[in-house]
């Protein structure tokens, strides 16, 4: 249980899913402008409607339409509780810290909770901590977001009370197929985290085959549109998450690098919370996508404006210089 719900919050992270208000785990290609309108206008007057639909047609013009998913910060917690069977139906904030205990030991799992400054008992703001990083839906230009762990940021812990507090041994499987060695020219996917599911699909809504381990290996076919690596099993053909924690592409240097794979002298790293890929060296550039910390991009050039002109799956776009967002870094 337990581990399915860490799985469910880092995997709607790796899937650039969105914020909207109020809304619980629809996938952003089954909505249209107006639903996003309709459920904003319900929160401040509608006045991050605007905020919204540009996300919202950012990840629909992204390899993330099909799995992205919309979430106000409570919707995220409730709807991956719910995935684990763990909840039954969506909770606000209130209701979700209700139905927990408070704790000052953070431990994966736990819930992060903000408060109305006027009334401490009032929870406004929802998230997880996992490894030392804080995984929530943060508002409309963010989306959903893993970043480091801040303390002075959060007003409270508490721990689910129906989620295990001890990691909750693996269900039974099969015996899982023995991982295919990588191919000679050592161009293959390597587990790095603990462990992870290896899937029939290219999404976590897919069947799992059997769950790989640190130090497995398997033989890279190609990327997903989702981002997940196409990999080759003893079982034949399946699909693992490409999550940063949990796994790794070890490229064959005689291919061509992946198209945001910094390459070259330079490349432009995301240092801040988010920031949007625009189609233009400035704000009235239409946004194509948002940029989360972490995220790299090999360097094209730089606009007259000062923005860098970086490489975007595979495409040429733009994203602001500001130091508090952006740097340059050598390869």
């Amino acid at each position: 249980m337990l581990n399915e719900f860490l799985n469910a919050v880092k995997q709607q992270i790796a899937n650039h899913s969105i914020y909207v208000w109020g809304a619980s785990g629809s996938l952003c290609k089954s909505v249209n402008e107006q639903w996003i309108r309709d459920k904003e206008a319900r929160n401040n007057g509608g006045a991050h409607a605007d905020d919204a639909v540009d996300a919202w047609k950012a990840v629909m013009n992204s390899p993330y339409k099909d799995v992205a998913r919309c979430f106000d910060c409570s919707g995220l917690v409730s709807w991956c509780l719910i995935q684990a069977k763990a909840l039954d139906k969506r909770r606000d904030c209130d209701g979700l810290y209700a139905l927990c205990e408070p704790t000052t030991e953070l431990r994966d799992g736990t819930l992060l909770f903000r408060v109305n400054k006027e009334d401490p008992n009032d929870e406004t703001h929802v998230g997880v901590y996992i490894g030392g990083k804080q995984y929530h839906a943060k508002g409309r230009t963010d989306g959903c977001v893993c970043e480091p762990y801040s303390k002075s940021y959060w007003a409270k812990s508490a721990w689910f009370k129906k989620l295990p507090k001890d990691e909750p041994a693996p269900e039974p499987e099969p015996d899982p197929p023995t991982p295919t060695p990588p191919s000679p020219s050592g161009n293959y996917v390597e587990v790095i985290g603990g462990s992870v599911y290896v899937r029939q699909g290219d999404n976590s809504s897919t069947k799992i085959l059997f769950t790989a381990h640190r130090g497995d290996k398997f033989t890279y076919l190609d990327t997903a549109a989702t981002g997940w690596y196409h990999i080759e099993t003893n079982s034949g053909a399946a699909y693992i998450s490409n999550l940063s924690n949990l796994t790794k592409h070890v490229g064959d240097t005689t291919e061509e690098p992946e198209p945001d794979t910094p390459i070259g002298d330079q490349y432009v790293v995301v240092i801040g919370g988010s920031v949007r890929v625009r189609t233009k060296g400035d704000t009235s550039g239409v946004t194509v996508g948002i940029a989360h910390r972490g995220d790299k991009f090999k360097l094209i050039g730089r606009a007259e404006s000062g923005w860098y002109n970086i490489q975007y799956f595979g495409g040429s776009y733009y994203i602001s210089n500001d130091q508090k967002l952006t740097k340059l870094q050598e390869r």
